[in-house]
């Protein structure tokens, strides 16, 4: 099976960023453990750091199509939505959300 971990890392506030990025690894660390997993793929591992040499002109378009590839290539995704990137206003969050940010916006 290949799994490919999604999440949005845009909006993460930067006081947790580190700890958020160390949760997103430690759930793909645990989906690589599970019996049958043949590959776990994600952004922080395998499109960010590759984005980074690439001319800032292209980024937008290989970060789409790179993380396209690896959700096409998935037999399942899991996704945290804490922190969502859906080009929405952040005044107005969407409506589903497990973020403390959200859930105290009210």
């Amino acid at each position: 099976m290949n799994i490919y971990v999604a999440c949005g890392l845009t909006h993460v506030p930067r006081g947790i960023f580190d700890r958020y990025v160390s949760f997103i690894h430690q759930i793909a660390l645990s989906l690589r453990s599970i019996s049958g997993v043949n590959t776990v793929k994600y952004a922080l591992v395998d499109s960010d750091p590759q984005l980074a040499t690439e001319k800032k002109d292209n980024q937008a378009r290989l970060c789409y199509q790179w993380d396209r590839q690896m959700v096409e290539g998935a037999n399942l995704i899991v996704a945290d939505a804490s922190y969502p990137s859906t080009g929405r206003n952040r005044s107005h969050p969407p409506l589903l959300s497990s973020n403390d940010a959200l859930a105290n916006s009210r």
